[in-house]
């Protein structure tokens, strides 16, 4: 999940792109980050897909672009992944899950109902 914390980030790098971009607040962080957390994108992929747009293209960076970007950088980084690589990543999902799991059956445990 995106942060409005990272979002900010992603809107103060397209600033540096765009002098009349958008200034971050709070609620465009909230709704840019809401955006970027329906694909699960990470703050890395994020930035250099600031870069990538900028480079592409004049327009004005919207969610839309970032996210579209951002896929693709993922998306490529991925296919070019040697099978030790996507198990280590696949290793790091399924512990991730887990924790998030184990944290949700924790609050509904009958003890903290």
């Amino acid at each position: 999940m995106t942060t409005p914390r990272e979002a900010a980030q992603v809107l103060a790098k397209c600033s540096c792109f765009d002098p009349v971009f958008s200034k971050p607040d709070t609620a465009l962080a909230q709704g840019w980050a809401e955006a970027f957390s329906v694909y699960n994108l990470e703050l890395d992929d994020l930035l250099a897909a600031v870069t990538k747009h900028y480079i592409e293209s004049s327009d004005r960076a919207m969610p839309s672009h970032i996210i579209k970007h951002a896929r693709d950088i993922r998306r490529d980084r991925t296919e070019r992944e040697t099978p030790d690589e996507r198990l280590v990543r696949s290793d790091e999902i399924d512990r991730r899950l887990l924790a998030r799991i184990t944290q949700i059956a924790d609050r509904k445990a009958v003890g903290n109902a």
